[in-house]
């Protein structure tokens, strides 16, 4: 189960006063092409806090950070740091965990719809960090479910790979004995005559995610067959 973490703390560990950090909130978004250098600047310690939550596994964690674990997975508190593990390594590979922050910071400000100019300096915080961490939640949902996706991709396109090492079976015997049913029959005849994941998945009315994992246990079980006899 997720921790539960006091709220009695200030929305953004900034070293400027709230009352500091509203005026530059507001300075930047006050046109689309003002300048928000000097809101970066002062937003840093508050990304550097995102930036130690992330990548730092054995860090005391924050209520923002707790709070993202659960809007990526409210019930699974592994997968959640699964996704981020993920992210981290994608963003590391791209440029840099702060660099990536930075950006997506900036683009969050520039995307700020309207500003909050009769709220208290401190709801102003309060406002940033909420839609900062949605912005965070969805950049790393992103990334994870592309990683998925190529993972599959990657998978489907070592088909033709995997067929050009298919051992010579003998006869019909083994197809027997692997006991496949008709279905499974027609997807290994369209493995064998070297159709693509796409083509098989087309003829088949099958989605290619469901098709790989069926043509996985015809290979499982052909190996199995194979390695016995």
């Amino acid at each position: 189960m997720y921790k539960i973490l006091p709220t009695d703390v200030r929305p953004m560990p900034l070293v400027v006063t709230s009352e500091e950090y509203a005026q530059e909130f507001k300075l930047a978004v006050a046109s689309a092409d003002s300048d928000i250098t000097k809101l970066l600047e002062v937003s840093q310690p508050y990304l550097d806090q995102w930036e130690q939550q992330l990548t730092h596994v054995d860090t005391e964690k924050e209520l923002n950070y707790i709070i993202l674990c659960r809007l990526l997975s409210p019930k699974e508190p592994e997968k959640a740091l699964e996704m981020i593990a993920a992210w981290v390594k994608w963003a590391e590979t791209s440029s840099s965990v702060k660099e990536e922050l930075q950006y997506l910071f900036l683009q969050r400000i520039r995307r700020f719809k309207y500003s909050p100019t009769l709220a208290r300096p401190v709801t102003i915080e309060y406002v940033i960090a909420r839609d900062f961490k949605y912005g965070l939640h969805h950049f790393i949902s992103y990334a994870y479910a592309k990683r998925q996706r190529d993972a599959l991709d990657r998978a489907e396109s070592t088909d033709t790979i995997e067929l050009s090492y298919v051992p010579t079976i003998p006869d019909y015997l083994l197809m027997n004995n692997m006991k496949l049913n008709r279905w499974q029959s027609y997807l290994f005849q369209l493995m064998l005559d070297r159709d693509t994941s796409t083509s098989r998945a087309k003829l088949s009315h099958y989605k290619r995610s469901n098709l790989f994992h069926e043509e996985k246990k015809i290979w499982q079980l052909l190996n199995k067959k194979l390695s016995d006899s």
